[in-house]
């Protein structure tokens, strides 16, 4: 309850109920000798208001000294406040850990001392109001508050006048007894400069032991500031030799938009960065050989990326991705690798086959993190999964620039820095994926022979990049990586055009990844509105002879058939072909083979003489491209005078010689 209110609803009340709380006190315990006149003036008042005189009410006072005092202690307080507060903002927002050890030290000192410093001026009225105060009797009249302690107020009255004030400390009181303590008489202390609280019968003569018991306190604030300094101190000095610490680039404290594009700067050193994380860009399905494996001009997946970087990494603004890639290049997992290699190597297990390490290991559940341990010990050793945390950081710097966190430029400063890091550790295309590879079933621990695993599907995407011929590790691994987007202007506009595989054009087995590169014939040109990944469609334009011809390939995987069944199959489709067309004069054109270029051409097909004055011929040809795939090529061409191709060797010398397809 506050004082205030109390006292305003008391003196609208009349006094009949006080006077007689009055002679209960009197009969309960007789007032001391040197007080008595006090308190007969107190209940002569009482009378007075009974019979409906004005009541005399006491106006507190406090003396010079205590409203300077509190007026200093209310400003000292708001200053210590503020810098409590400021303090605990710099803790949150600075991310040197040895700067934000001194700040908490800083922030816990204040906090001890603030208790020391509140005990200390509660001494000094509380002394003063003992050793000055005049010792009177009072009524309690109310306790405030809740539970079992509770704040009393006393009624007590003077040649002044009536005063209500509360008692200095709380009482511990049976809350169920609460009615009990109203009216009960009570010695107390009562200081008219230090007017904010009485002392009441009870009270412990001295604070001595609260003051003890904080600077005991305060010893142990003492005590943990000089454990945070000491902390924060051997922080610093190992942060000087922290693995991460030379890889890392200058961060701008805000996000700032760079003045160029990827296509501005794109070069060999630009799509270096990109294939090294290109099993990943394949695993998620994005685009390879672009930054982030999403077009710039495309916003569509922004949201997917900001999931995916909150999710898995905890990714959600700029300070948190700078966080997250320091973190990687710090640590990573490769920290924890090297804790087990080095415990394998100590137990003499590293030297060991991999079934018997296993055996000797006995830890079935953890089986595939031993195993990825120990092939990337043997092929790589400290070193053996670095790829895995070094791509990882090259993935989410693709990330976070591609949601804005950071800027195109601060994503390939740090990305050199990374990649130049990546070429020294490892020799080559195959090495960089493989400890990559090795890190992830290390991390994931699951069976990387399984194509039914996550690590398997891993090792999936790199085998269908790796066959590609135009894939992402086509650039030479030993690229001299160089910045090239310092000078926007000074880089290559157009690296396509100075590549000798630019008339070529990528053909993908479907479902594999697996492609072939195959330019136009001689005398036809692509098509690129009837084309795909999985089709590549070529015209004639100049129709020699002819009204239209127009042609196509496409890769087949046929691993499970020998080459007699699939030259069956394909024979059987032709024939079944001509027989949907029922037509007599339609000829048959038997299987044939032809040599061309090291290759041999399949083909069979047929011929409609006589179709609205025209001829038409269509041939069905396959290559074997190796024991899996095949390269199929259907042929389709209509006549009106004489054709453009006399013979079928011809034709198949266009179609398949010259370099027209590299495999």
């Amino acid at each position: 309850m506050n004082g205030n209110n109390e006292w305003n609803d008391y003196g609208n009340d009349s006094m009949n109920g006080q006077a007689a709380q009055g002679q209960h006190a009197e009969q309960e315990q007789q007032p001391a000798q040197g007080q008595q006149t006090a308190w007969e003036q107190g209940e002569h008042a009482g009378q007075q208001a009974a019979r409906g005189q004005q009541t005399v009410y006491c106006r507190e006072q406090p003396a010079p000294w205590m409203v300077r005092m509190i007026r200093s202690s209310r400003i000292f307080w708001i200053v210590w406040s503020v810098i409590q507060f400021a303090l605990v903002v710099c803790i949150f927002v600075i991310k040197g850990s040895f700067i934000k050890g001194l700040l908490l030290a800083a922030l816990l000192l204040l906090a001890g001392v603030r208790l020391v410093v509140s005990l200390f001026e509660k001494e000094r009225i509380r002394s003063r109001i003992t050793n000055e105060g005049i010792r009177t009797k009072a009524v309690l009249t109310d306790l405030s508050g809740a539970g079992s302690k509770r704040e009393p107020w006393f009624d007590f009255y003077d040649e002044r006048g009536r005063h209500h004030l509360p008692g200095y400390k709380k009482m511990k009181i049976d809350p169920a007894a609460h009615n009990q303590y109203i009216g009960r008489q009570y010695d107390i202390i009562y200081n008219p400069e230090c007017p904010a609280a009485v002392m009441y019968a009870g009270m412990v003569n001295s604070n001595a032991g609260g003051i003890a018991g904080a600077v005991i306190g305060l010893a142990v604030i003492l005590m943990a500031v000089s454990g945070v300094l000491l902390f924060s101190f051997t922080n610093l000095r190992t942060s000087e030799i922290r693995e991460g610490d030379q890889m890392q680039i200058r961060w701008a404290n805000t996000y700032e938009e760079s003045d160029f594009t990827q296509e501005d700067v794109d070069s060999d050193t630009v799509q270096w960065i990109c294939a090294a994380y290109a099993i990943y860009t394949q695993y998620n399905n994005k685009e390879l050989g672009i930054v982030g494996g999403v077009a710039e001009d495309d916003d569509t997946k922004d949201y997917a990326i900001r999931m995916a970087l909150s999710d898995g990494w905890n990714i959600t603004d700029r300070d948190s991705a700078i966080h997250v890639i320091s973190r990687l290049l710090d640590k990573g997992h490769r920290q924890s690798y090297r804790e087990l290699t080095e415990k394998m190597q100590k137990n003499g297990y590293l030297d060991l086959s991999e079934e018997m390490m296993q055996y000797r290991m006995n830890d079935s559940e953890n089986m595939y993190t031993y195993s990825a341990a120990y092939r990337a010990w043997k092929a790589y050793g400290e070193h053996g999964i670095d790829a895995w945390d070094y791509c990882r950081a090259l993935q989410v710097l693709g990330d976070c620039y591609k949601v804005e966190y950071i800027n195109l430029e601060e994503c390939l400063d740090q990305s050199l820095i990374i990649a130049r890091t990546l070429q020294k550790l490892y020799g080559s295309w195959d090495e960089l994926a493989m400890s990559y590879l090795y890190g992830y079933q290390f991390w994931k621990n699951d069976d990387m022979e399984s194509t039914l695993s996550d690590s398997g599907a891993r090792m999936e995407s790199y085998e269908i990049l790796k066959n590609r011929l135009e894939g992402p590790y086509s650039i030479p691994y030993d690229t001299e990586l160089t910045n090239t987007w310092e000078h926007p202007e000074a880089a290559p506009k157009d690296k396509k055009k100075s590549d000798s595989k630019g008339e070529y054009h990528s053909l993908l087995e479907s479902g594999k990844g697996r492609d072939v590169l195959i330019k136009a014939p001689e005398g036809f040109v692509y098509n690129e509105e009837y084309s795909s990944k999985s089709a590549l469609h070529f015209d004639d334009p100049d129709e020699q002879g002819v009204d239209q011809t127009r042609f196509f390939y496409m890769l087949e995987n046929d691993s499970y058939q020998t080459d007699e069944e699939y030259e069956k199959n394909k024979v059987d489709y032709v024939k079944a072909v001509c027989e949907n067309y029922d037509e007599p004069e339609l000829q048959y054109l038997d299987l044939k083979k032809q040599q061309v270029d090291g290759l041999e051409v399949c083909y069979a097909g047929l011929e409609r003489p006589d179709v609205n004055d025209r001829r038409q011929r269509i041939f069905y040809i396959w290559v074997r491209i190796d024991k899996e795939c095949i390269l199929t090529c259907q042929w389709n061409e209509w006549v009106k005078g004489e054709e453009q191709f006399r013979n079928e060797e011809e034709l198949m010398n266009t179609l398949f010689g010259n370099e027209v397809i590299q495999y």
